[in-house]
């Protein structure tokens, strides 16, 4: 072992103890019990945020223009696209192993990850001019770069700390904390966008709030920070994290087609408008997918002793996935139009066609993102890894073929077919150990999609004022929550119930 110690909290000869653990080892009923609860509280958190993030994008799109969102988005692929390459996965097995981690574990993981994204940060810097003129950014696309590149060093100075949080299912902590970011990033970015800061305003709002976020992970979940370089420690890491690793790489290739073939083929403008294309659908569903993933990984993981109970996870953990979010999916298609001239303005509806097919992209993503957690945490990530790259070959494949003969929106039209083949084929996989009863983790939610979109089509050529687009909304809603009571009342009563207590507590009730 190569080791150099900062003492901060624990002796060198504590280096091998397990990590303070801060409750006893739980049941599975406690397990999945603990889990419903992360769900609801980022459920919760998500309750808060949401009308924060609808609103502030709509002022940021009267803003700031499709160029200037693009141009964030490209230097933010740039930089989080270095970091996944380096990430390497080293912190997945702290979350995934049996027993707890130890202090020379966290500390090899803190300082192996320091050093690589120090190094990601260096090179970025001095292949910035590069990167800024093959990306058409504009002339202080260099410095935006290089300030963007602050980011994976400050993030990593908070990863051990969200490692032992995750471990416990800790997420009532993450929502508060995501709550407090979210409101400090949305507030400097909309200020500093008042002032024609431009694409700065994304920059310097991320960084403040990445800032804050990492001391307030610190508080949240200390360890005893320290240097140390254990090869056995890494090696095993590596292992492990290696293989979900290279699928995070497949999933960082196929998700930022916006930008390596929007990009490098259009320029920003054509970023920008696939990118607001994709944001509706992934603010109606992606968010609950991250919710779901990021509470059921640990939560299948801690569930190694119960099959039986980590299939009735699985199964609880789609049906209401795709009941909270396929009816809003679906609603965007006939309400996009009015979305735009209502909402966002005549300058994104080019972008109208692309939000149909990120719709199409979402409703498979809700199933693939649960089940590869699942494959994952059942030690079967090789398998994932597989479908992943299918996956990932399929869309950039169909991306490309369609490019030459529908311009940009050919790599939507790329994404919206590309995961059907891959959605299928891990239920397949999961299908003996983990039976489903499908009319209820899909056809309810379809069904109720479906009368949210009849009720928007048959509603849309009286549009012609706000109010009466609100109306719209509020039928379109309607129409989804009828059939969603005829089918599932008990489901719907007991989250109601359950949301609310979770956000009381977050905004600081007494439960």
């Amino acid at each position: 072992m190569i080791a150099v110690k900062c003492k901060i909290g624990a002796a060198d000869e504590e280096a091998d103890a397990p990590h303070p653990s801060h409750a006893a080892p739980l049941s599975s009923a406690d397990v999945t019990a603990q889990a419903r609860r992360g769900v609801l509280s980022l459920v919760g958190r998500q309750a808060v945020l949401f009308p924060v993030g609808f609103v502030s994008g709509i002022i940021l799109a009267r803003l700031l223009s499709a160029s200037e969102f693009g141009t964030y988005a490209t230097v933010s692929f740039m930089v989080m696209g270095a970091g996944v390459l380096l990430e390497v996965g080293l912190g997945a097995i702290v979350i995934q192993q049996a027993e707890d981690p130890t202090p020379r574990q966290l500390r090899s993981i803190f300082t192996a990850q320091l050093l690589l994204f120090g190094f990601a940060a260096l090179a970025l810097a001095l292949v910035a001019p590069w990167l800024a003129a093959a990306f058409h950014l504009p002339p202080d696309g260099t410095w935006l770069v290089r300030a963007m590149s602050l980011h994976m060093l400050l993030g990593t100075l908070g990863t051990n700390s969200t490692l032992l949080l995750e471990r416990r299912l800790g997420f009532d902590v993450f929502a508060r904390i995501d709550i407090a970011n979210v409101l400090l990033d949305r507030g400097l970015t909309l200020l500093l966008a008042f002032l024609h800061f431009g694409a700065w305003s994304f920059v310097l709002g991320s960084l403040a709030a990445m800032t804050v976020r990492v001391v307030m992970l610190g508080f949240a979940a200390p360890w005893a920070v320290g240097f140390a370089l254990d090869r056995e420690v890494l090696r095993k890491a590596l292992r492990f994290g290696l293989t979900l690793q290279a699928t995070n790489l497949t999933a960082l290739a196929r998700d930022n087609l916006n930008v390596v073939l929007g990009g490098g083929f259009f320029g920003p403008r054509a970023v920008g408008l696939l990118n607001w294309g994709n944001n509706l659908p992934v603010t109606c569903s992606h968010n609950l997918v991250m919710i779901v993933a990021r509470v059921s990984f640990p939560a299948f993981a801690r569930l190694h002793d119960d099959p039986p109970a980590r299939a009735r996870l699985l199964e609880s953990s789609l049906r209401a996935l795709n009941l909270a979010s396929y009816p809003a999916l679906l609603a965007l298609i006939p309400l996009g139009p009015n979305v735009v001239t209502f909402l966002y303005g005549e300058t994104w509806r080019p972008a109208l066609f692309a939000l149909n097919c990120f719709v199409v992209r979402a409703l498979c993503t809700n199933v693939t993102s649960a089940v590869m957690g699942y494959l994952n945490a059942t030690d079967r990530a090789g398998r994932a890894l597989r479908i992943a790259m299918v996956w990932t070959g399929l869309e950039v494949i169909a991306a490309a073929a369609l490019l030459p003969f529908y311009g940009f929106n050919g790599i939507a039209l790329g994404y919206a077919v590309g995961p059907i083949v891959p959605t299928l084929w891990l239920l397949w996989e999961v299908r003996r150990e983990a039976p489903m009863r499908y009319g209820r983790v899909f056809g309810v939610p379809l069904l109720a999609g479906g009368a949210a979109a009849l009720a928007g089509f048959a509603s849309s050529g009286a549009i012609t004022t706000l109010a009466a687009f609100i109306a719209q909304v509020i039928l379109t809603a309607g129409a989804a929550l009828l059939v969603i009571t005829l089918f599932e009342r008990a489901l719907l009563q007991q989250a109601g119930t359950a949301i609310e207590r979770r956000l009381k507590l977050l905004l600081g009730g007494v439960d």
